[in-house]
């Protein structure tokens, strides 16, 4: 229950302002043995850390931290690189529309004291992208934009997804099924999305022609990956990379027609 005779103060009166999930005070502000201001809400507890003079919230669950970005939050297990009680990894720094990497992600090195932020079940897959000149640009291309790539769940029937507002590349869960290759192959595509996203090219009138780039830098990494031969398809997916494959350079009227039709909901 509030307390009618407690009041905020000072930055923990503007946390109260911007984060209603603040609720009200039930006590007034109060310094721990460690210097840190503290003041219990109805929604949780309100810190001022004397270690970095930032001003933060948390419910138990999620953390609100008044930062150099202005309010940012993020899962209590999480921290962002510029806070005081973490050894920062610059390649696993959050964005102002992403917390940061959860720490079963790492920071796989792309050469040029580059590395991208992946979960660790991919790490086989950007080590057989490194392998090919083109795939290396597309890991540089993102991992200096902080792109980030994991496993999540995707509506039915795709594969992988790229977020230009999070810098996010999501890989189907079920892609865990498939080998590196495979894994390989579907984190192309939405690798070159992240280099078109970089290049300023993901508008709408170049929608079609982004996604036909991005079959067709799928197709290549796929063949190669294969010694540049087809392999007998064993389930599915590899079949479906093989026509793709194949029609990216022998028939790409035909690639357009099977695959890109698919994207008529967000090409128009």
């Amino acid at each position: 229950m509030a307390d009618a005779s407690c009041t905020f103060v000072l930055g923990f009166a503007t946390m109260a302002q911007l984060v209603p999930q603040v609720g009200q005070c039930l006590e007034n502000q109060h310094y721990a043995a460690n210097g840190d201001a503290q003041q219990t809400t109805t929604g949780g507890l309100l810190v001022w850390r004397k270690a970095d003079n930032f001003t933060a919230f948390t419910n138990g669950a999620t953390t609100w931290v008044n930062g150099p970005e202005g309010i940012q939050s993020r899962p209590n297990d999480r921290r962002f690189c510029w806070e005081a009680d973490v050894v920062p990894d610059p390649g696993k720094c959050g964005t102002p529309n992403r917390p940061p990497a959860p720490s079963w992600f790492t920071c796989w090195d792309v050469g040029e004291a580059v590395c991208i932020v992946a979960d660790k079940g991919l790490g086989p897959a950007i080590g057989d992208i490194l392998q090919f000149e083109r795939g290396q640009w597309l890991l540089k291309v993102a991992g200096k934009a902080r792109v980030e790539a994991g496993f999540r769940d995707l509506p039915v029937g795709v594969l992988g997804a790229y977020r230009p507002s999070t810098k996010e590349i999501s890989l189907d869960m079920h892609l865990g099924r498939y080998g590196d290759y495979e894994r390989a192959a579907v984190l192309v595509h939405e690798l070159r999305h992240a280099a078109q996203d970089a290049a300023g090219q993901l508008t709408a009138a170049r929608c079609y022609k982004n996604e036909f780039e991005a079959f067709e830098e799928e197709g290549y990494v796929w063949t190669a990956l294969w010694g540049n031969s087809l392999p007998y398809p064993r389930n599915s997916l590899q079949a479906q990379l093989n026509d793709i494959a194949r029609l990216a350079y022998t028939d790409p009227y035909g690639l357009i027609g099977r695959y890109l039709s698919r994207y008529g909901h967000e090409c128009g």
